[in-house]
C-alpha cells in the first residue's frame, strides 16, 4: 500500500511558481501545490512535485450561483 509522505519543509521553502514566481500552498490532503496569484496547481506524483508549467491545472472556477451572489442554498451572500 502506498502512502503520501509529505514534502519536506525545505523543500516547500525555496520552492515558488514557476509561472509568477509566486509563493506556493502546499496541500498535504490532495498532495498538490496551489499558486492563488495564477490560480493554478502543481501535482505532486511519487513525492516530486511536477512543476511544468504546462502540466499545470487551473483551480476550480465559482460555481454559477456564487458568481451572482448567491451562497450554495440559493440565498443572496
Amino acid at each position: 500500500m502506498f502512502v503520501m509522505e509529505k514534502l519536506p519543509e525545505d523543500l516547500l521553502e525555496i520552492l515558488a511558481c514557476p509561472s509568477c514566481k509566486g509563493e506556493l500552498e502546499y496541500d498535504g490532503e490532495k498532495n498538490v501545490l496551489i499558486c492563488h496569484n495564477c490560480r493554478i496547481y502543481f501535482e505532486v506524483i511519487d513525492g516530486i512535485p511536477n512543476m511544468i508549467p504546462e502540466e499545470a491545472k487551473p483551480l476550480e472556477e465559482p460555481k454559477e450561483s456564487e458568481e451572482k451572489g448567491q451562497n450554495s442554498s440559493g440565498s443572496l451572500t
